[in-house]
């Protein structure tokens, strides 16, 4: 498979050709493929600093700041709830056993603060 390829009679010219515009149409698919990347890496920056605010701020919200009156009715009602049933599992015997020794306990018994 020898041929000769005679450039003179060929010129300047170019064996191949593309379709009118085409180089214009590729330049604008490549620039929006390019802004569609920078696009998506800029939110994908964004996506993560606000994930942990708002991560930070749930947390803040919960555990934290929990109003401080809020949190004594919690604390009172909780306490009410575990000296009723200590009281109600007492019997008889023992409620007058209570009483009595609340009534010798001289702080108890004290009205001076």
């Amino acid at each position: 498979m020898n041929h000769e390829f005679d450039f003179e009679t060929v010129g300047k010219r170019l064996p191949y050709s593309v379709p009118e515009g085409f180089f214009e149409a590729n330049a604008r698919a490549v620039l929006a493929s390019v802004e569609r990347s920078r696009l998506r890496r800029l939110r994908t920056a964004l996506a993560a600093p606000l994930g942990v605010v708002a991560a930070a701020a749930l947390a803040w919200g919960i555990f934290i700041h929990t109003p401080s009156q809020h949190k004594d009715k919690l604390t009172a009602t909780a306490q009410q709830c575990s000296i009723d049933g200590f009281v109600n599992s007492l019997s008889d015997k023992e409620l007058s056993d209570l009483d009595d020794a609340m009534s010798m306990d001289v702080f108890l018994s004290s009205n001076t603060y």
